[in-house]
């Protein structure tokens, strides 16, 4: 008896070890089939995403890539791997790309270009130009007898951002870049340098916009001074007469729905000139008092420091 229970035990022990086999090489078995069948998804992923990438490039169609620092990449691209937008589209070409391809752009712009369609250029080389960088030479600008028209969405400055674009936010650099220009002649006061000299000094508030600090004391380290100009017709007038700029403060309404400021140049008999930053349309004609009036909220005349 003592015999048949050790054989038992003996038959017991040998079930179980093939069992805990069975299990173990069981396990083995589907991690292999786990790994065969990961293996085999990633190598279809990838070949499909070939083929879709073939596919996009022999239509056109845009592919989005990661993110970098907020701006969507694109596959097609130049050598040194910059998007690359086609300069022979039409107006509307353009305009249509933009709309089917709306993801490429902030809202900022889109908004941008829905209230002014002269930045349609600005916008639509967006993805191509925002990070590169430009060459600014504003030599001619400086040396010129009339204060220079410079606008705020010029490609060599208004793709650069702070808090914004400047090309969406930057009126008041690119305005006090003109009249610096012009009093001083010194061709380093572009609006990208302003622009960032009110970022990094706390002249620009978020949300905001420019502090008037810059325009009433920080507008010293441009080369320039300001004194604050009456809202009078005859005042203003003798102002531009003494050679001095004035730079004008807007409220919502001709220029903006929002606060905006332009330069006020000069007048004729109609009523004065002015370069308006956000657009070559306002900044070619003539405004009446009675229409710059109600608009301004403050007024500063400027002169050479």
């Amino acid at each position: 008896m003592e015999q048949e229970s050790r054989a038992y035990e003996k038959k017991r022990r040998k079930i179980r070890q093939m069992r805990q086999q069975r299990r173990r090489t069981k396990r083995k078995l589907m991690l292999a089939m786990f790994s065969f069948a990961v293996l085999v998804f990633f190598l279809a992923g990838k070949m499909l995403y070939g083929i879709g990438q073939a596919f996009a490039t022999e239509s056109g169609i845009p592919k989005r890539t990661d993110d970098v620092d907020g701006f969507p990449a694109e596959t097609r691209s130049n050598d040194a791997g910059a998007l690359v937008l086609d300069d022979e589209l039409s107006d509307e070409e353009k305009e249509s790309y933009i709309q089917e391809h709306s993801w490429l752009y902030t809202e900022d712009l889109l908004e941008l270009l829905e209230k002014n369609e002269e930045t349609l250029d600005y916008v639509y080389y967006y993805p191509e130009l925002f990070g590169a960088k430009q060459e600014i030479d504003l030599r001619e600008e400086a040396e010129g007898e009339t204060l220079p028209l410079l606008l705020q969405w010029d490609a060599r400055w208004g793709y650069a951002s702070g808090d914004g674009l400047i090309g969406y936010t930057g009126c008041a650099p690119t305005c006090l870049s003109m009249v610096a220009l012009y009093l001083t002649g010194e061709a380093d006061y572009t609006p990208f340098y302003i622009a960032e000299y009110a970022e990094k000094n706390g002249y620009y508030i978020s949300g905001n916009g420019t502090d008037w600090s810059l325009i009433n004391s920080g507008c010293l380290a441009f080369g320039i001074q300001s004194e604050e100009q009456p809202l009078d017709e005859d005042s203003m007038k003798a102002a531009l007469d003494a050679g001095h700029p004035l730079v004008c403060s807007m409220r919502a309404g001709d220029f903006t729905d929002r606060g905006h400021f332009i330069v006020l140049t000069g007048y004729t008999d109609e009523g004065f000139t002015l370069n308006d930053p956000n657009s070559v349309k306002n900044s070619g004609r003539v405004w009446s008092y009675e229409e710059l009036a109600w608009q301004i909220r403050k007024i500063w005349k400027f002169s050479a420091a």
